[in-house]
């Protein structure tokens, strides 16, 4: 989903140090990354996606590539894995704002809501996005799914695994296929342009 976010223009921040616990990633500027005006902000919650953060950074940079304007990555991570590594590893390899927001057990306050919207909080971009860590969402669908935001002609999209060529493949179980054809199915009946 994609939101367009008004007000001034913000600088993407991303490889700061913004953690709960004592884990640090060295600043962008101090990489030698230049950093601008921040288009798009990427919110990510995971949990325990190591080894999914490299593929998904790599797809990501392929997909914007062509973006006019700088982005951010911010993972909202609530692992007990090595996902913070993984994440400072790739921030640190990258020319790309990437920040890590990590919530330690006891600290993990409204699970997946509460994730993204600590993300939303630390989020500088005119767009925001939110999207799965698990790779379920394709960052390659990115540029054309913010396109009318980022054009200023809609105020909020959203993605749908229904829509074009998609379908329910990768859904777990037939309780996670009821729920997604259910909210289809309200999105809707509310947003009559959704049809």
């Amino acid at each position: 989903m994609g939101i367009r976010v008004a007000g001034a223009q913000k600088r993407c921040l991303g490889g700061t140090a913004m953690t709960m616990s004592t884990f640090a990633v060295q600043a962008p500027e101090a990489r030698g990354v230049s950093v601008g005006i921040c288009l798009l902000s990427i919110v990510v919650p995971t949990r325990n996606e190591a080894s999914n953060v490299r593929p998904l950074i790599e797809r990501l940079t392929a997909a914007l590539a062509h973006l006019e304007g700088e982005w951010e990555v911010i993972f909202v991570d609530d692992s007990d894995d090595t996902t913070p590594e993984v994440v400072a590893a790739v921030a640190g390899k990258r020319e790309a704002a990437i920040t890590l927001w990590h919530r330690p057990l006891g600290r993990r306050d409204g699970g997946l809501g509460g994730a993204v919207r600590d993300g939303f909080a630390l989020a500088r971009g005119d767009v925001i996005v939110v999207m799965d860590g698990d790779l379920q969402h394709p960052p390659e669908v990115l540029p054309a799914l913010v396109a009318p935001a980022v054009a200023g002609r809609a105020d909020l999209v959203a993605g749908s695994r229904y829509g074009g060529s998609g379908g329910a493949g990768g859904l777990s179980g037939p309780w996670r296929r009821v729920i997604s054809r259910s909210a289809k199915w309200l999105a809707h009946r509310t947003v009559v342009r959704s049809r």
